[in-house]
């Protein structure tokens, strides 16, 4: 009996059960899963990138935690634990070089904030809220590359505000503001993916970028008579490989292939990811832009029928910047021929080049002057309605931005451009010729494109005649403002 009982209490002691440990992971790896790529094996040569993408995994399965707790980071116990069980759910994977604990715990010293209400107290609710607006579109598997762009733009807004009003520290920040945006909707599994895919490259990823080691050798006469016949090969080639890749390629005609040229820069016809077709405007060598990206997304904020949208840059070597493909028709700029328009084409083109400044002279979220009004910066869509696309940004300097004398610059230019639309010639003497036919009653048929074959409407002509002299006054205080002249060539356009 003695020794049934023996039995009995070692038994219970073996099964006693324990208390639950307050520091036992409580994160859900399953729902957002850490997929590491074929590199990750060797960590030495990938641990930048697959730590990067460990760490979003992580800050994922935190992200559904924090739309409950509000917490953004974890305890460290529970960080050293979490991190614990997602090396052994990737034990094929050194993932242990990473040190993920140490970026997931609220141990660290100065954080921005761990606590998503405070993130929000911090940027202001109203903030928040046009964040998650400008966002919000991300939740579809197939979003268009622009809304990333949108997103981007604001989130690096807002991340702005956070820093400037946490002052105690700006320390992971980013990250903060990163879990705090995507805990908002954690139904949507499209959303938190998409938010983190479209917003992780703006995190500075912890992990040095591995160069490859140098090595110094020379190389021996087979490889070097390899490479020089590799590289004529190449040269021989690349003209005949560069006419069978144009035939082919799927989103743009022949004439959009052509290079567009333009003092500031060279235009390229691109592919975004999605298949979205771009224009990708290339600075000149040299052309270096300070905030260059601060200046493409104020840019991109601005929307208009009658400008062409910035939808991305590029700041990465050369300096380049990513437009809305319009299908062009052509701006008469380097190879590409433009058409000749009859007399109620020109007038449309003219009034929508002339909305399209009123709206950025004006517009409520940022005034802008253009700076660069010219005909190889109108573009044409395929029925013929006219963009205005980005001048080249070097030639913007803040203090350059306001005042009445670059506003009143803008207007001269379009009144030049708008003497180049009615009588298709480019000379600076039009300006002088123009304003002999007004002021001194000179003949005005004489001014008319010949090219029109008297096909135009005397008193309209005379009417635009008339505003595009007022444009190019030399006195800047007798210059109109573009709102004004928007509504006087309507009211010529209304007329007949």
């Amino acid at each position: 009996m003695a020794i049934r009982y023996l039995f009995l209490f070692i038994f219970a002691l073996l099964h006693k059960p324990h208390k639950i440990n307050s520091s036992a992971c409580t994160l859900d790896f399953t729902r957002f899963p850490f997929e590491a790529q074929s590199k990750c094996f060797d960590m030495d040569a990938a641990a930048s990138s697959c730590c990067s993408s460990a760490l979003q995994s992580l800050f994922q399965a935190m992200t559904l935690k924090s739309s409950q707790s509000r917490s953004i980071y974890l305890e460290i116990s529970e960080a050293q634990n979490c991190t614990n069980i997602f090396e052994n759910l990737h034990n094929r994977i050194n993932l242990n070089k990473c040190e993920l604990q140490d970026f997931i715990s609220s141990s660290t010293r100065d954080l921005c904030s761990n606590n998503v209400d405070q993130i929000i107290d911090l940027i202001g609710v109203e903030t928040y809220n046009e964040l998650r607006f400008n966002c919000k579109d991300l939740s579809s598997r197939n979003h268009r590359d622009e809304v990333c762009f949108d997103c981007v733009v604001s989130y690096r807004k807002t991340l702005q505000v956070l820093k400037e009003r946490n002052r105690a520290s700006d320390k992971r920040c980013a990250e903060a503001l990163l879990v705090s945006l995507a805990s908002s909707d954690v139904q949507s599994t499209n959303f938190v993916q998409g938010t983190f895919s479209c917003l992780w490259n703006e995190i500075q990823s912890p992990w040095p970028t591995q160069k490859s080691p140098n090595k110094a050798y020379i190389l021996g006469s087979k490889k070097l008579l390899a490479i020089v016949i590799v590289a004529v090969a190449l040269v021989i080639l690349t003209p005949i490989l560069y006419k069978i890749t144009r035939k082919q390629l799927k989103y743009a005609s022949e004439k959009d292939i052509e290079i567009l040229s333009d003092p500031s820069g060279k235009y390229y016809v691109g592919i975004m990811p999605s298949g979205m077709p771009t224009v990708i405007k290339r600075l000149n060598q040299g052309i270096r832009v300070p905030s260059f990206g601060d200046e493409a997304c104020r840019k991109a904020k601005i929307r208009h029928p009658n400008l062409v949208s910035t939808v991305g840059y590029c700041d990465k070597g050369e300096h380049c910047l990513v437009y809305e493909h319009c299908g062009l028709a052509g701006n008469g700029a380097g190879n590409v021929k433009a058409p000749i328009l009859t007399w109620e084409p020109r007038m449309q083109i003219s009034i929508g080049v002339a909305r399209g400044l009123c709206f950025l002279h004006a517009n409520p979220l940022d005034k802008m002057v253009h700076g660069d009004v010219k005909v190889a910066n109108i573009f044409l869509t395929e029925k013929l309605e006219a963009k205005i696309i980005d001048s080249d940004l070097s030639s913007f300097k803040p203090h350059e931005r306001k005042g009445l004398r670059t506003i009143k610059t803008d207007v001269f230019d379009f009144g030049f451009l708008l003497l180049q639309v009615l009588t298709g010639k480019k000379a600076k003497s039009l300006i002088e010729e123009a304003r002999d036919a007004i002021l001194k009653g000179a003949s005005i048929s004489a001014m008319a494109d010949p090219r029109l074959n008297g096909a135009y409407v005397a008193s309209e002509f005379r009417n635009v005649l008339a505003i595009a002299v007022r444009c190019t006054a030399p006195n800047e205080g007798e210059r109109p403002y573009m709102e004004e002249v928007v509504r006087k060539l309507e009211e010529t356009q209304n007329l007949v």
